[in-house]
């Protein structure tokens, strides 16, 4: 479903939904190795941190089913749907309010005259920026990676050599953190 259709969107100056996506990360490692007895050691800690912010304009879908009924602006007062003069508009989704295609320039000629345009039904400002709003995250995730690991030679021998050991262990964390932004109309 696009609320507006054909029509356009004045709020996107009808080239489409523009997002902000913005994205850093950064990775740090570390790690030491030596012998002691003739066993040989492993340590190593990684962090990494990723950052991500988006902001994506949308439709708000309770305030869509407010204009749908009527009751649809910022400063809609009262209880009569559509009543203008308490700031209250209705959402047309329909093509009686669109005069022509935004994308292929086609006209929508008024009713009567082998179209379905109506001017009087045409979106009001006031209610397609009560419909629209940004919507977005911020996103933060990191992960801590710690190993240890020992390793040494056993006294058994085989064809291809000396059989060996090794043992280990891995500690990892994972975490995410969403802030969910309140959608915010335009």
């Amino acid at each position: 479903f696009r609320t507006l259709g054909p029509g356009g969107n004045a709020l996107f100056e009808n080239e489409g939904v523009q997002r902000e996506i913005f994205a850093d990360s950064f990775r740090f490692s570390a790690a030491l190795d030596g012998e002691v007895a003739k066993v040989g050691w492993n340590v190593a800690v990684t962090y990494a941190e990723s950052y991500r912010r988006i902001r994506a304009p949308d439709t708000l879908t309770a305030n869509l089913q407010l204009a749908l009924a009527g009751f649809g602006g910022a400063n809609c007062t009262g209880t009569v749907p559509g009543a203008a003069a308490n700031g209250c508009f209705f959402l047309n989704p329909f093509s009686t309010g669109v005069a022509a295609n935004i994308v292929t320039g086609q006209v929508n000629p008024p009713s009567g005259l082998g179209g379905t345009f109506d001017p009087a039904t045409v979106n009001s400002r006031e209610v397609i920026d009560f419909v629209f709003g940004t919507q977005g995250s911020d996103d933060t995730s990191t992960v801590l990676v710690a190993d240890f690991v020992l390793n040494g030679d056993t006294p058994w021998q085989l064809p291809g050599g000396t059989v060996r050991w090794a043992l280990g262990a891995q500690y990892r964390e994972d975490e995410l953190e969403r802030e969910v932004r309140d959608a915010a109309s335009n």
